[in-house]
């Protein structure tokens, strides 16, 4: 009777440093390079973690997740290293290959993963048709397909390479295991071996073929200066141990091991831009430590700092500030200046969130950066507590007295929605695109599924975050999920009220007031609405400049402006911001005055009648068009 195959325990271990198509199946894990140095956060598995050598990956390369797996997998009784775009074909088909070894694929898709076996059924599949195998490599390929004669040749002469390195590594095989020192003579004067560090182990060789090669790098670290290396030539760590993984299994010590050899796919494109890459997470706070989440692309970056100075400037100085800033684009020129401006009072921090939600759509006036707050809890993993403020508002009142608020078992804090109340009062019809105009009430009761609690809509440009509560909701999940497969006309704000309804702490509406309430929109609330309206008026915590016309960056005498304008004059972006406003008022004033009024009417002028009579277009049309192209 034929043995019935067993599977073994078994990980390849796929090296990423960016965002790519992700390759994952019970056998092919992600393992994310660089840790230490990343902007993002890409999976859960990282090379920074337990026993580790992450720092060292700009010199170690991929060495730095072999090294990981060697010293954290205790498990797997298989152990291989691919590359996010170069793997094994594990379909043993003997393609023909490029000159430099490899079959080029143009794309990587599940489909091209398929053909080629790069799944754990196709892995435990080509290990059953190889039952006395010890390992699997990449087919061996010669340097001299591409000019060189043999492979110390290939070293020596490549950019970035130093033969000197060579030398010094071969005096410490010489001085540390002597036994390998033929073997590494013996390869070097070759024209053939392994490359690209990619290959599949059982336990045995890999953990022999580990004790011996990374001892020897850490003595080349304390033989060799490479600070004036190039960025390149700085991986020599991983270079070498390209060439020093053919010198271990070409010894005498390690001649019985028997390999089986397969294509080198490389895949040409590995995009995905489906896949959402988090920032790396902050490290937890110290205690008592205010955690202020903003989120801002470069456009906003001179609203943010006058919503920074604002907070400064009202708040208890004893207590400690962070602010976490989600970044969607800000320049390096912009945050040294804000982190100049703020250095000696506040803890500032960016989270790279560039490619988060990329294939989520937009509309009216909303950025990309609105839905950030839809994942603070995954970004801020290290949080339990934040305040979100949105970039178009000015703190009146002391933020702390915002963060000792006691949420009493609520998931968030927030205030109540005004304008929403006041489109309730008046039927105000959604966008057609979410919920084909439907009445503001119906709109929240049926279209957002608020049902009976639509009254209780909150206004998502304050709040305060119980992270923990927010994580075991699965909120982003949730959100995103739902935002891809529904238009809502006040995106992410609606979908959050759709999925913490009954779940808010409501605080005190002054520590949002929007400034448009005033402008003829108090009389349609109720009568006890409109009284707090007006107390609130007299002493606003928090002025929201909500909507295009009532930001004073686009309408400078906006409803309490004046604010906005005495903390943006504490800022870098003053002279910037007030230079544009004015200019562009100026040429875009609808009051006789403007430039663009003035050519116009001149225009108009001239018209004979018999034109003038076809070529009616309503006043609101034409500014409605001019707004689109202000600041």
């Amino acid at each position: 009777m034929d043995k019935v195959f067993e599977k073994k325990k078994s990980t390849i271990y796929v090296c990423y440093h960016s965002l790519t198509h992700q390759v994952e199946d019970t056998v092919f894990k992600p393992i994310q390079v660089g840790s230490d140095q990343a902007r993002f956060d890409l999976f859960e598995t990282k090379d920074n973690t337990g026993d580790n050598i992450s720092s060292k990956n700009d010199q170690y390369c991929e060495m730095t997740a072999v090294y990981w797996a060697w010293k954290n997998d205790k498990q797997s009784e298989w152990i291989g290293l691919m590359h996010y775009r170069r793997f094994l074909d594990f379909t043993q088909r003997d393609m023909k290959p490029d000159k430099f070894g490899c079959i080029s694929v143009p794309q990587l898709t599940p489909k091209t993963l398929n053909f080629f076996g790069i799944t754990d059924e196709g892995f435990y599949k080509c290990l059953e048709e190889n039952p006395d195998c010890d390992g699997f490599f990449p087919k061996k390929w010669s340097p001299r397909d591409i000019g060189y004669q043999t492979v110390k040749d290939h070293y020596a002469l490549s950019a970035d390479h130093f033969e000197k390195d060579l030398s010094i590594i071969r005096s410490i095989i010489q001085g540390f295991s002597p036994e390998y020192l033929d073997a590494f003579d013996r390869y070097m004067s070759s024209d053939i071996g392994y490359f690209t560090n990619i290959f599949v182990l059982k336990r045995e060789p890999f953990n022999k073929y580990c004790e011996w090669v990374f001892p020897i790098l850490e003595k080349f670290s304390t033989q060799v200066d490479i600070s004036n290396y190039s960025k390149q030539a700085k991986r020599v760590h991983g270079y070498l141990a390209e060439r020093l993984i053919n010198v271990f299994f070409l010894s005498e010590q390690n001649k019985n091991y028997k390999f089986v050899e397969l294509d080198r796919v490389f895949f040409e494109n590995v995009t995905n831009k489906h896949i959402q890459a988090f920032p790396m997470p902050p490290q937890m706070p110290e205690k008592e430590t205010i955690s202020i989440v903003i989120a801002a692309d470069n456009n906003y970056v001179p609203h943010m700092a006058a919503l920074i100075e604002s907070i400064k400037y009202n708040c208890d100085k004893e207590r400690k500030i962070e602010f976490l800033i989600f970044d969607g684009g800000i320049t390096e020129h912009n945050k040294f200046l804000l982190r100049k401006q703020f250095h000696n009072e506040y803890k500032i921090t960016f989270l790279d969130c560039s490619l988060l939600y990329k294939n989520i759509a937009t509309h009216m006036h909303f950025s990309r950066a609105t839905f950030y707050r839809l994942s603070i809890g995954e970004i801020l993993k290290n949080h339990k507590k934040v305040i979100y403020i949105d970039c178009d508002t000015i703190v009146m009142d002391d933020i702390s007295k915002l963060w000792d608020t006691d949420l009493e078992g609520k998931a968030i804090a927030a205030v109540p929605d005004l304008i929403m109340k006041v489109f309730v009062n008046e039927g105000t019809p959604s966008m057609w695109e979410a919920g084909r105009g439907m009445p503001s009430g119906i709109y929240l009761r049926e279209y957002v599924g608020m049902h009976e609690k639509y009254d209780e809509y909150f206004q998502a440009g304050l709040i305060i975050f119980d992270l923990v509560k927010i994580r075991e909701m699965h909120l982003s999940e949730l959100s995103i999920s739902e935002i891809k497969q529904k238009t809502y006309w006040f995106l992410d704000q609606d979908v959050l009220n759709k999925f913490l309804r009954g779940n808010v702490k409501f605080i005190d509406t002054a520590w949002n007031f929007p400034n448009t309430i005033m402008d003829g929109n108090c009389k349609n609330l109720d009568s006890g609405w409109q009284d707090k309206v007006r107390r609130d008026a007299m002493a606003p915590k928090l002025i929201h400049y909500a909507g295009y016309e009532a930001k004073p960056w686009n309408l400078p005498n906006a409803s309490f402006s004046e604010f906005y304008w005495f903390f943006l004059r504490r800022t870098f972006w003053y002279d910037l911001v007030h230079g544009k406003v004015s200019t562009l008022h100026h040429f875009l004033d609808f009051e006789g005055t403007g430039t663009v009024y003035k050519a116009a009417e001149n225009f108009w002028k001239k018209l004979p009648p018999s034109v003038k009579k076809n070529f009616l277009i309503p006043a609101n049309t034409i500014k409605k068009y001019l707004k689109k192209v202000q600041i």
